[in-house]
C-alpha cells in the first residue's frame, strides 16, 4: 500500500474511535418527569472524558427554534444528573420537548438526546376526562 492510502486509513480509523467515544456520554433516553410546578429532566452518563457541560435546550410542542433554558455542570463519569425547570409554570396542557447536549471542550457539540412530556393536566381536566371516559364504557 502507498503511503497516502494508509494515511487516510489511519484518519479513518481515528475518525471512528473518537465518534465511538463520543456517542456513548448520555446512557440510554432522557427522562422526563412533570411535576405540579415544574418538570424534571433527568439522565445518567458513562464516560465522560472530554465532556465539558451538558446544555439543556426547549421548545413548545413540535415546532419552533429550540432555546437554551439552562446549562449542567459535569459531575463526572458514571454520574446522574437533573434539571428541574420552573419556567414551565402556568403552561397548562402543552408539550414541551426538551433536547440535552453534550458540549465538549471547545465548546463542540458532541451528542444530542431528545424527549418530550405534557405538562400541565390539572386535577380537574384529568376528572372531567374520567367522567367522559366513564360515560362510554
Amino acid at each position: 500500500m502507498n503511503m497516502r492510502l494508509l494515511s487516510m486509513l489511519a484518519l479513518v480509523v481515528a475518525v471512528l474511535a473518537v465518534h465511538v467515544s463520543v456517542a456513548q456520554v448520555i446512557n440510554g433516553a432522557i427522562a422526563a418527569e412533570p411535576r405540579e410546578s415544574y418538570i424534571v429532566l433527568r439522565w445518567y452518563t458513562l464516560d465522560e472524558t472530554g465532556v465539558d457541560k451538558f446544555q439543556v435546550l426547549r421548545r413548545e410542542a413540535t415546532h419552533g427554534d429550540f432555546t437554551v433554558v439552562g446549562e449542567v455542570a459535569r459531575k463526572g463519569s458514571n454520574s446522574t444528573y437533573e434539571y428541574i425547570d420552573r419556567s414551565v409554570f402556568k403552561s397548562n396542557g402543552r408539550v414541551f420537548q426538551y433536547v440535552v447536549r453534550v458540549i465538549g471542550s471547545g465548546g463542540v457539540i458532541s451528542e444530542e438526546r431528545q424527549t418530550s412530556v405534557l405538562y400541565g393536566l390539572s386535577s380537574t381536566a384529568r376528572r372531567t376526562w374520567g367522567s367522559i371516559k366513564s360515560m362510554f364504557r
